[in-house]
């Protein structure tokens, strides 16, 4: 059976918005993100930074579910929200309607340009 999820209704509070709830994330039974809190908003220019291995990739990767297309055995806790609603009652695809992720090996290969050419491309 096929179940085709329509996104939730768009509102001025919360269109655009993610949140992370108290969101903790493992991945083959380690513990790689842990007590997440923060709101992200339409408009804002978010900037994840810290060393490799840190979780950058995987929080961002948790905001369209590729962690599980990627990893065996991912499992989370806390709530993470997309325009006020839980990630699990959008499908898949209109998900990814809403976000652009860009895998950091691309971002890697642009490394001669500037942080304001970079925002030009986004």
């Amino acid at each position: 059976m096929t179940m085709e999820t329509k996104a939730p209704e768009r509102t001025e509070e919360n269109l655009g918005k993610i949140e992370f709830l108290n969101f903790s994330l493992s991945i083959n039974g380690i513990q790689v993100l842990r007590d997440i809190d923060v709101t992200m908003q339409t408009g804002q220019l978010i900037i994840v930074y810290g060393p490799r291995g840190a979780g950058k990739s995987t929080l961002l990767r948790s905001i369209l579910g590729l962690n599980r297309e990627i990893y065996s055995s991912v499992t989370w806790t806390g709530e993470l929200k997309i325009n006020g609603k839980t990630i699990s009652v959008y499908d898949k695809k209109v998900l990814r309607t809403f976000i652009t992720y860009i895998e950091p090996g691309f971002v890697e290969a642009l490394d001669k340009l500037h942080l304001d050419e970079f925002v030009k491309i986004a």
